[in-house]
C-alpha cells in the first residue's frame, strides 16, 4: 500500500519562524531556514513515505463569501513590522524554491492548503495518507487511512487512538472546542458514532477565533437535559428530529442588535470550515489543478544543484555543511 506524507507548508514555515528567537537578524534568518529544512528531513526519515507531497496556501476563495475571514491574521505582526518583512521574504523565497527541488509541490490560485490536501485524500482513498500539521482543521479528514502527526506535541492521531512519541496510547476525547483532548476532559469518542464529524460539528457551532469565524450559537452548552445542546443536536443530525430542529431554530442577538438564527449561522460556518463543502465552482477548479499537476521530473542531480546554489546565495553556512543530508530524503 502506498504511503504518502502530506506536508502543510505554511504551517511548517510559521512553526519554524516563531520558534526561533535569536536576536541577531542574520543569525535568526539562518536558524529559521535551517529549522525548516531540518524538520522536513526528520519527518521524511521518521515516516519513510513512498512519496512526499508539500502543499502551500494561496489567497483563499473563502474571502469571496466572507470579507472578514482571517482578517485578524494581519494583527500578528502589528507591533513587529520587521518580522513581517522577514517572514514574507522567507515564505516567498521558499515558495519559489520548493517547486524546483522537490517532486511534488502544490499551490493553486484561490486554494488554501486544507483544500488541496482534502482533494488529494479524496483522489487517493486507498493510500495511507499522513498529514503533518498543528492545524486542528485537519481532524475532520481522519479516517481508517488518514492520520495526523502533530510535530509540536509529537502525537499521531488515528481513527481509533492517539499515540505519543513513544507509541503509548493516550486517553482520547473531544474537547468542548472541537479539539482533541488527552487530558481526561471532554466527550469520549465512543459516545459518538463518528468523532471527526463530531469535532467538525462542534467547531462549526463554536466558530474559530484564529480564522475570525464567529460562533453560530454563542453560549450553547455541550450537554444539557433541559436545554438545546451540542451533543443532542449532533446525535439527531441524521434523522433531523426534535433535538436537531429545536437547536437550529434558536435565535440570538449579536453585538449590533441584529437577531440571528442558529441555522443560518451554522450553514455559513459550515461553508467556511467544512473541507467537504468547498464551493462547487472553486472545487472544480482545484480538482482540475490536481488532475493536471505533474511531478517535477528534473533529475536528482539538478535539483540538488539548485538547493546548493540557494544555500550559498542565502549564506546558510550551517546548511552548507550538511547539504548532503538532503540527497536521500527531500531531494530523493
Amino acid at each position: 500500500m502506498v504511503k504518502n506524507l502530506l506536508i502543510d507548508f505554511n504551517n511548517l514555515v510559521s512553526r519554524s519562524f516563531f520558534a526561533v528567537n535569536e536576536w541577531d537578524p542574520d543569525t535568526r534568518r539562518e536558524y529559521i531556514y535551517q529549522s525548516i529544512f531540518y524538520s522536513l528531513n526528520i519527518l521524511i526519515q521518521k515516516f519513510h513515505p513512498c512519496e512526499t507531497h508539500i502543499f502551500a496556501d494561496s489567497k483563499s476563495w473563502r474571502k469571496s463569501i466572507c470579507e472578514t475571514y482571517k482578517i485578524n491574521r494581519a494583527t500578528v505582526f502589528a507591533d513587529k513590522p520587521q518580522d513581517k518583512i522577514l517572514y514574507d521574504n522567507i515564505l516567498r523565497k521558499l515558495s519559489d524554491l520548493f517547486p524546483k527541488i522537490v517532486k511534488n509541490f502544490y499551490q493553486c490560485r484561490d486554494a488554501e492548503t486544507d483544500d488541496l490536501i482534502s482533494i488529494f485524500i479524496e483522489q487517493h482513498p486507498d493510500d495511507i495518507n499522513i498529514i503533518v500539521s498543528t492545524d486542528n482543521d485537519f481532524n475532520q479528514l481522519v479516517n481508517e487511512n488518514v492520520q495526523i502527526y502533530n510535530p509540536v506535541s509529537k502525537r499521531t492521531v488515528y481513527m481509533d487512538r492517539v499515540l505519543d512519541e513513544n507509541n503509548n496510547i493516550l486517553d482520547f476525547r473531544i474537547d468542548s472546542n472541537g479539539k482533541i483532548s488527552v487530558s481526561g476532559k471532554g466527550t469520549p469518542i465512543n459516545e459518538v458514532d463518528n468523532w471527526p464529524e463530531f469535532a467538525l460539528f462542534i467547531k462549526t457551532i463554536r466558530g474559530d477565533t484564529s480564522d475570525n469565524i464567529f460562533s453560530a450559537y454563542p453560549g450553547v452548552r455541550m450537554e444539557s437535559k433541559t436545554r438545546p445542546c451540542i451533543l443532542n443536536a449532533f446525535k439527531a443530525r441524521k434523522v433531523k428530529d426534535y433535538d436537531w430542529i429545536n437547536f437550529m431554530q434558536q435565535k440570538w442577538t449579536d453585538h449590533e442588535g441584529q437577531e440571528r438564527l442558529v441555522e443560518d449561522c451554522y450553514n455559513m460556518n459550515d461553508r467556511l470550515i467544512n473541507l467537504r463543502n468547498i464551493d462547487p465552482v472553486y472545487k472544480a477548479q482545484f480538482i482540475e489543478y490536481m488532475n493536471n499537476h505533474k511531478q517535477n521530473e528534473d533529475s536528482k542531480r539538478n535539483r540538488m544543484m539548485i538547493l546548493n546554489r540557494f544555500v550559498i546565495l542565502e549564506n546558510l553556512s550551517r546548511m552548507e555543511e550538511e547539504i548532503n543530508n538532503y540527497d536521500s530524503t527531500l531531494i530523493a
